[in-house]
C-alpha cells in the first residue's frame, strides 16, 4: 500500500490510500510470454496469471510437449491454456500456404508456431532456414489497445453498489469533493469499496478532510478534492461509500470513470 499526503489548507492534510491490486493486472500483461528453444523442438511460456471469467489461474510456466515435424509440407499450431492452466496444442493442418487452425473461445491462446518438416529447433523468429520458429504472439491483451472508456457520473451515486457484469476487468477513476466542517470536529471520507460478493466490504482507497481540534465555527472547515483509482474483477461488486462525523460536514461525487479493460 502506498500512501500520498497533500495539504488542503493551511497546516491541515488529507490522505489518499491506495492498495495496489493493479500488480495482478501487470502480471497478465507481462507474462505468459512464448520463447524458442534452441536444443530442441519445444517452446516455453514464461509464468503468468490467466483469466477464465472471474476465476484466476496461476501459471507457473512450462515447456510444450516435444512438437511433431510435419510430414510433407508446413504447419502453423496453436499452443494455448486450458481453464486448469495446462499448456496445450491445437494443431493445424499441412499445407504448402498453411493457416492457423480455430482455437476455441474457452481457451486462452499464448503463441502461434510455425513448423517445417525435419525440424530440429523452434527459434523466436523466422531465421529463414528449415527449422520451426514463433510466427505470432497470441496473448488476447495485446489487441486491447483502445480500451472503452465511459464517463457514468450520471448513472452513479455515492453510498450504491453496483456489479461488474462486463466480463472484464474494469479501471475504476472516481473524484470526489469531501468538506469537514471545524465545529463537527470530525472526518469525512470517501471509501472505494471492492468485493466477490455483496455487499462489497473490502477498502482499497479513501479520501480524508479531518478537523480533529480546530476551533472554529459552522462558517469554518477543511475541503478537498481527491481522486481514487483502482480496479474490479469481473463479476465483483464495487462502491463508493461516504462517511460523515457531523451533521454539517460534506461528501459529494465529482466525476466518475470506467474503463473496460480485457
Amino acid at each position: 500500500m502506498s500512501r500520498l499526503t497533500s495539504e488542503v489548507q493551511g497546516s491541515q492534510t488529507i490522505r489518499i490510500e491506495h492498495h495496489n491490486l493493479a500488480r495482478r493486472e501487470a502480471e497478465a500483461s507481462s507474462y505468459l510470454l512464448a520463447y524458442g528453444d534452441t536444443s530442441t523442438a519445444k517452446i516455453f511460456v514464461s509464468p503468468g496469471i490467466a483469466y477464465f471469467g472471474g476465476d484466476v489461474v496461476d501459471f507457473a510456466g512450462d515447456s510444450s510437449a516435444l512438437i511433431s515435424d510435419p510430414a510433407a509440407s508446413d504447419r502453423i499450431d496453436i499452443h494455448y491454456l486450458d481453464s486448469a492452466g495446462v499448456l496445450q496444442v491445437l494443431e493445424g493442418t499441412e499445407d504448402d500456404s498453411p493457416t492457423a487452425p480455430t482455437l476455441d473461445p474457452g481457451f486462452i491462446p499464448v503463441a502461434q508456431v510455425y513448423n517445417r518438416p525435419g525440424q530440429t529447433i523452434i527459434d523466436d523468429s523466422d531465421q529463414g532456414g528449415g527449422d520451426g520458429y514463433i510466427d505470432k504472439d497470441t496473448r488476447p491483451f495485446l489487441d486491447k489497445i483502445s480500451p472503452s472508456q465511459t464517463e457514468v457520473t450520471g448513472s452513479r451515486s455515492l453510498d450504491t453498489e453496483y456489479e461488474n457484469t462486463s466480463k472484464k476487468w474494469l479501471m475504476l477513476v472516481v473524484s470526489v469533493s469531501v468538506k469537514a466542517r471545524t465545529n463537527s470536529n470530525g472526518n469525512a471520507q470517501a471509501a472505494a469499496l471492492i468485493g466477490a460478493a455483496s455487499p462489497a466490504a473490502t477498502q482499497i482507497a479513501v479520501v480524508k478532510s479531518g478537523t480533529h481540534g480546530i476551533a472554529g465555527t459552522n462558517d469554518d472547515f477543511v475541503v478537498a478534492q481527491g481522486t481514487m483509482t483502482f480496479f474490479v474483477p469481473p463479476g465483483w461488486f464495487y462502491e463508493i461509500e461516504s462517511t460523515i462525523a457531523g451533521g454539517t460536514d460534506e461528501v459529494t461525487l465529482v466525476d466518475w470513470w470506467e474503463t473496460e479493460l480485457f
